[in-house]
């Protein structure tokens, strides 16, 4: 009889601690499974958030660089109103910003040196300079060779009157992580190098606006 008994306290010792097990088993296992869910949204709300700011860029910059467009348009003929010298620097709208076209006119021959005219004109942009993300100078050389004491190659001339011009957004205030300058020589022509015409055209600095 006891040991009946004994077995029978055994049974129903197991028969009453069996559903307190199992329900702190199901409570662990829905504290997982919130967790999870918490942590699924909370990456799904990122990645929504992330797309919807994409979209957000996207769908401003060709309003951005519209607006852009015709402010440095209104600058530039505001400045050249008197003289009429606006073939010196031309502006299109590209993918992504507006680029300004410095003739290379606008320095003296085999030079770094703006003419006092050009750099009126680059001046005139400053404003709206400040105003974008960044600006990308370049300077670009037709084919013909130079080699002088200061500048042993078109690579050198080119890089130096990208920084030309750079160097007159820096004095004007325009902060200096917005720019980049870079000279790529005759490797980028926008005409044939066969006639001094194409040539003429090829010989630029170009500054692109980044809205």
């Amino acid at each position: 009889m006891s040991r009946c008994r004994r077995r029978r306290r055994r049974t129903r010792a197991e028969r009453y601690a069996s559903p307190i097990e199992f329900s702190w088993t199901v409570t662990f296992s829905d504290l997982l499974t919130l967790l999870l869910t918490f942590f699924v949204l909370r990456i799904s709300a990122s990645s929504l958030s992330t797309e919807a700011l994409a979209r957000v860029r996207i769908d401003q910059t060709p309003h951005r660089a519209g607006a852009l467009f015709e402010r440095l348009t209104r600058e530039i003929a505001d400045s050249t109103a008197e003289d009429g010298e606006s073939e010196l620097v031309s502006i299109e709208a590209v993918p992504g910003g507006v680029k300004m076209s410095l003739r290379g006119e606008g320095f003296r021959p085999a030079s770094v040196q703006l003419s006092a005219r050009a750099r009126e004109l680059v001046r005139s942009t400053v404003d709206a300079a400040k105003l974008v993300r960044t600006i990308e100078i370049s300077g670009h050389t037709d084919d013909v060779p130079i080699a002088t004491e200061r500048f042993a190659s078109n690579w050198e001339l080119s890089a130096g009157r990208a920084i030309s011009v750079a160097e007159i957004y820096l004095e004007a205030g325009v902060a200096g992580e917005k720019l980049s300058a870079v000279g790529y020589a005759d490797t980028r022509p926008r005409a044939s190098n066969s006639e001094e015409q194409g040539r003429a055209r090829n010989r630029r600095v170009e500054i692109l606006f980044v809205p």
